[in-house]
């Protein structure tokens, strides 16, 4: 949890990350999230972007990371893919990045 939350904090700009805040509602969006992935690739915490989608809090990233053990890695982004997606996601306007965001995480609004 605290890995993450210093990940969060450097992504979004923020001096702190509580285990209950949600990644999108500090400011997190879909260019953030493939570096918020990214960082924690440097240290060993593996997660997708999608995954970030489905558990925004640091409390539920932390606790998928957990139960899913090695089997994180099975579908991670390789850094082609990272670089690839972060190319795609810089060349939308937010609104896209935002319809993009909510349409891979099937939630209504980031």
């Amino acid at each position: 949890e605290r890995q993450l939350a210093e990940i969060w904090a450097e992504t979004l700009g923020v001096e702190r990350v509580g285990i209950a805040d949600g990644f999108f509602a500090l400011g997190g969006d879909s260019i953030r999230s493939v570096r918020a992935v990214a960082l924690a690739k440097k240290q060993n915490l593996i997660f997708t972007v999608q995954n970030l989608f489905q558990y925004p809090t640091v409390a539920q990233l932390a606790e998928f990371l957990e139960s899913a053990g090695e089997n994180v890695g099975v579908a991670e982004e390789t850094d082609e893919d990272l670089a690839r997606l972060l190319d795609e996601l810089e060349s939308l306007s937010e609104e896209e990045a935002g319809a993009l965001a909510r349409d891979r995480s099937g939630e209504g609004a980031i």
